[in-house]
């Protein structure tokens, strides 16, 4: 036979709706204005994050070179370049392909650096461009991994995502707060 004071100490499902609900989470204006300005110059800092629908994938034997919007250079510049640092780089199937990037286009912004995708065979001639970079016309370039840079636009983004999403659930709090005060 149970035991009354048994089944006392044991919850029922009614015994939860019984209970008060805690007040609605009030945001101050204060704080409010702080989340936004924080967003703002989140903003300001970086006016142009490229979006990514997931992280990146890896290309170790991919590289980057960076130039300046206003520079024009096309493939067969960048080819030569390549052909100096590394002779008979084509034809010895060490270079597998030159890709443009305009990175204003894909953020819908002007200002930002081209970047051309330089992607080798083997670690050995990405190594070898790495150190000794290249030479298109006058001008020098120092060649960056792709993979570092696309993490660093993959980190912005998450930072921006994260700070979007902040705001949002601030001003939700906000919002839930004030209907509940007018009801």
């Amino acid at each position: 036979m149970p035991d009354p004071e048994s089944e006392d100490r044991t919850s029922s499902p009614f015994l939860e709706l019984e209970q008060p609900c805690p007040p609605p989470r009030k945001t101050s204006r204060q704080y409010l204005k702080r989340i936004i300005a924080e967003y703002e110059a989140l903003d300001m800092e970086m006016p142009c994050i490229r979006k990514f629908p997931r992280p990146p994938a890896a290309r170790p034997l991919c590289l980057c070179m960076e130039s300046p919007p206003e520079q024009e250079m096309n493939h067969a510049e960048v080819l030569e370049a390549v052909e100096a640092a590394i002779p008979d780089s084509m034809e010895n199937g060490l270079l597998r392909s030159i890709q443009f990037e305009n990175i204003n286009v894909i953020c819908g912004t002007a200002g930002r650096k081209n970047r051309w995708l330089i992607t080798v065979s083997d670690f050995r001639t990405r190594n070898h461009l790495l150190r000794c970079g290249l030479t298109v016309g006058e001008n020098h370039f120092v060649l960056r991994r792709w993979d570092d840079l696309v993490m660093e636009d993959y980190r912005m983004h998450l930072r921006r995502a994260l700070a979007r999403q902040r705001l949002l659930e601030t001003l939700s709090d906000s919002w839930d707060a004030n209907q509940l005060n007018g009801l």
